[in-house]
């Protein structure tokens, strides 16, 4: 709280220039222990339509590293079923490989 109240007492907005980036840097901290390499699959769903809807959403997106964005069920099922057979028939990824986020 004595963060923010600086933040207003100097003009600034405690919204974007503190919980934001804030809530940014715990994102990518969460991604980061789901990512740890190229060879690493996983998914990050975030069910958040503010994403997509609020100037800040891209904030988010544009944070994290390159990944596929799977927005519908079946793009999901896709994912999960490739990420599958991926996985039996063959034990190293490629550089093609991405993580899948679904905002």
């Amino acid at each position: 709280k004595a963060r923010i109240r600086e933040i207003e007492e100097n003009g600034g907005n405690p919204f974007s220039d503190y919980q934001v980036p804030g809530a940014i840097l715990r994102l990518k901290q969460g991604f980061g222990r789901l990512i740890r390499s190229r060879s690493d699959r996983g998914i990050l769903a975030i069910l958040d339509s503010r994403l997509r809807t609020r100037g800040y959403g891209r904030l988010f997106l544009e944070s994290l590293p390159d990944y596929a964005v799977v927005d519908t069920v079946d793009g999901l099922r896709d994912f999960l079923v490739e990420a599958g057979s991926a996985g039996r028939s063959d034990s190293t990824a490629s550089s093609e490989d991405t993580p899948a986020a679904s905002p």
